[in-house]
């Protein structure tokens, strides 16, 4: 049995739930969610590290962005989402996702990200194919990391 007096905040919340079966939201999750811009889009990258480089230039395990998927909030219709991803094709250019993703990404707004990974690939980008780097300089100052606004409320 679990003593309920002895669990902390984020425990006693999960606690609560599973044993009411009710929703629990943390008090302080909307100030947090208050420091979302719209539009909100949701950016996910999928990468390789082969040993054996799969494109000129590329160096053993280096990490190759191959895949991103960005859904992208629409202000006037609440609730409704737009879809946009791309996948490189097998030969192809690798700074394709690349150009792909800026010319999806919309010009303002908050990229929601869950930890420092899209952060991490959207800099190495930055350097490895320097006509990007502005634009993908710019998209990493408007990342909002989801994984830590989680820590902040649990």
């Amino acid at each position: 049995d679990v003593d309920p007096g002895q669990l902390g905040g984020a425990q006693r919340r999960h606690y609560e739930a599973v044993t009411t079966g009710r929703t629990v939201v943390d008090p302080g999750l909307g100030k947090v969610l208050a420091g979302l811009v719209e539009p909100v889009s949701f950016l996910d990258f999928e990468a390789v590290s082969p040993l054996f480089p799969l494109f000129t230039g590329h160096k053993p395990y280096q990490t190759t962005v191959t895949q991103y998927s960005l859904h992208v909030s629409d202000p006037s219709s609440p609730g409704s989402l737009s879809h946009r991803d791309f996948l490189l094709s097998p030969g192809s250019d690798p700074s394709a996702v690349w150009s792909h993703l800026l010319a999806s990404l919309p010009p303002s707004g908050s990229i929601v990200v869950y930890s420092h990974y899209e952060r991490t690939q959207l800099l190495a980008a930055s350097r490895l194919y320097p006509r990007y780097a502005g634009r993908l300089v710019a998209a990493v100052g408007r990342l909002w990391d989801l994984e830590k606004a989680v820590k902040l409320v649990g």
